[in-house]
C-alpha cells in the first residue's frame, strides 16, 4: 500500500510539473535598408514647356501651361531615428532669361506610412545645386504609378526678357534620395 501511495503521489507530482513546463523559440529577422525612387507618367517622362507667340504686337511671349504629368514614387525603410530627403537639381543648362520652377505636392494615393512618406517643401527655382524638395521621409511607401506619391508640377517664367533667344533645348532634372 505504501508503494501504491508513493506511485500515485509521484504521478500527481509528475503531471503537475508537466503542466507547468514552457517552451521558447528564438525568431530572427532581417529588414534591409531600402531607398528606391522612380518617376511615373501616364505617357512620357519627358516634360514639354512651350512658350507661345503673343496674339498682338507689343505683348510678351505667352508662358507655357504648368506641366503636372509626372509623379515621384518612393519606398523607404530606414534605421532607427533616421530620415531621408529627396533633392532636385539640373544637369545641363536652362536657357538664359528663363526660370524653371518646381512645386511638389502630395503625398497622395494608396501608400502607407502616413506622415513618414515625407513632406514637400515650398516651390523652388531649379538650378545646378541640389535643393531639397521632400523632407522627413521615414519608413514608408507611396504606392506605384500615377496618382500615387508626389506630383511634380513644372512651370516656366521669364526672368530676363532681354536675354531670350529663340530656339529649343533640353536639360535633365536629377532627383536623389539621400539620408538626412
Amino acid at each position: 500500500m505504501k508503494f501504491l501511495i508513493q506511485v500515485i503521489i509521484g504521478m500527481i507530482a509528475w503531471n503537475g510539473v508537466r503542466a507547468q513546463t514552457t517552451g521558447t523559440a528564438t525568431v530572427g529577422f532581417t529588414l534591409p535598408l531600402v531607398g528606391i525612387i522612380d518617376l511615373e507618367s501616364p505617357s512620357s517622362k519627358n516634360i514639354s514647356l512651350v512658350f507661345s507667340n503673343p496674339a498682338e504686337a507689343g505683348n510678351a511671349v505667352a508662358l507655357p501651361a504648368t506641366n503636372s504629368f509626372l509623379w515621384l514614387n518612393l519606398t523607404s525603410a530606414v534605421a532607427a531615428s533616421q530620415t531621408r530627403r529627396i533633392t532636385a537639381q539640373v544637369s545641363g543648362s536652362i536657357p538664359a532669361g528663363i526660370s524653371i520652377n518646381l512645386l511638389v505636392t502630395g503625398p497622395s494615393g494608396s501608400g502607407g506610412g502616413g506622415s513618414a512618406r515625407g513632406t514637400p517643401v515650398s516651390a523652388i527655382t531649379l538650378n545646378s545645386s541640389a535643393q531639397t524638395v521632400i523632407n522627413n521621409i521615414g519608413g514608408a511607401y507611396t504606392g506605384n504609378g500615377v496618382n500615387n506619391g508626389f506630383q511634380l508640377n513644372y512651370s516656366a517664367t521669364l526672368q530676363n526678357y532681354s536675354q531670350l533667344r529663340s530656339g529649343s533645348g533640353t536639360f535633365t532634372v536629377v532627383y536623389t534620395l539621400t539620408d538626412n
